[in-house]
């Protein structure tokens, strides 16, 4: 951010806003998103994760709220008093961080032990007919869903001349927090899969709902949409945990990063360009809406495949699952996921 501040050009901003603090991003939000599997299991585990989710939402709400009055100082000023805040926060996270990895013996690590990353190895499970599809539903969602989050205040302030579009996003924030909330409790007498097809269905209803909204009911949207996004936050993890098995959690759902940064670069900019070439948001909403849709066949694919194998008893795509990352047999796995040196612990969902 203070790189932001201090940005000439939009080229600048391209690489310090985009690219750096996207890769920044990146390795803070994959970890965290997967930290708690391994160190609870049962029906604490999808409670904790919607849980700990919420805190996303929450700081959409807060940071939405406190640019609305700091970029009255300018927006370079905004950014670097955001830099410093956020500098703040940093300490006491690495305070409680290090008590964490204290308490579980595992500050230390063993200096002989073989450091590295084998990128074939890493890149295994998208040979996997399971993952490779779950990876396509993960693009197409992550494409469209979040377009609504990058155009939503633009086509309300814009186009329908909406005194509170900025607001929109707050209660968005609002919604995901109780969307991330509710999804792990859900979590604990549904199957995530299953919740997981419902918001989909949802957020492609309210999607062709969009272009017909005015004042109040764009309000009414950006609520359910908050509570869509926010359960798809939550249960994702969960989610991979019930299709390939909670041990592989952290491996493949960092691996998931690749569908869900391609699905943003490629959807906020087309429907940008479908504006463009039209002069109107619905052609972009409207076809949000129908990709959504058309997920729910493949997604019922995957998810009926996996049930009927988990029912007989059966590890599906094994033969290539053992050799890939993050499968207990994997030497990678043993390198860099395990928490301690006690070995790998079984863990399941409720």
């Amino acid at each position: 951010m203070l790189l932001d501040s201090v940005a000439p050009s939009p080229w600048w901003l391209f690489l310090s806003y985009s690219l750096i603090s996207g890769l920044g991003l990146a390795m803070i939000f994959c970890p965290a998103a997967t930290l708690l599997y391994g160190r609870l299991e049962g029906w604490q585990l999808p409670v904790a994760v919607g849980l700990a989710s919420a805190g996303g939402g929450a700081g959409t709400i807060a940071v939405n709220s406190a640019m609305e009055v700091l970029l009255k100082l300018g927006w370079r000023s905004t950014q670097q008093i955001l830099a410093g805040a956020y500098a703040v926060l940093l300490i006491p996270c690495c305070l409680v961080l290090r008590c964490l990895l204290k308490s579980e013996g595992t500050s230390q690590t063993n200096p002989k032990q073989p450091m590295g990353c084998d990128v074939k190895a890493l890149l295994r499970p998208f040979l996997e007919l399971k993952f490779m599809l779950f990876s396509v539903c993960v693009l197409l969602y992550i494409a469209t869903s979040m377009i609504p989050f990058t155009h939503l205040v633009f086509y309300a302030r814009d186009a329908l001349d909406y005194e509170n579009a900025a607001g929109l996003i707050s209660v968005a924030g609002l919604g995901s927090i109780l969307g991330r909330i509710s999804s792990g409790v859900l979590a604990t007498v549904i199957p995530a899969s299953w919740i997981f097809a419902a918001l989909v269905l949802l957020q492609g209803g309210v999607f062709f709902w969009l272009p017909f909204c005015e004042t109040w009911q764009l309000t009414a949207f950006s609520m359910i949409y908050g509570v869509s996004s926010g359960v798809r936050v939550a249960l994702l993890t969960l989610v991979v945990a019930e299709l390939f098995g909670a041990q592989r959690v952290q491996a493949l759902y960092c691996l998931l990063g690749l569908p869900m940064g391609l699905g943003l670069v490629a959807g906020p900019p087309l429907a940008g360009l479908v504006f463009d070439l039209t002069g109107s948001y619905q052609a972009a909403f409207l076809g949000s809406g129908a990709a959504m849709v058309a997920l729910l066949p493949l997604l019922a694919l995957l998810f009926r495949r996996d049930q009927r194998h988990v029912g007989s008893g059966e590890r599906d795509d094994q033969s290539v699952a053992d050799k890939s990352v993050g499968s207990p047999k994997s030497p990678l796995a043993e390198l860099n996921f395990q928490s301690d040196s006690e070995g790998p612990q079984e863990n399941s969902l409720a």
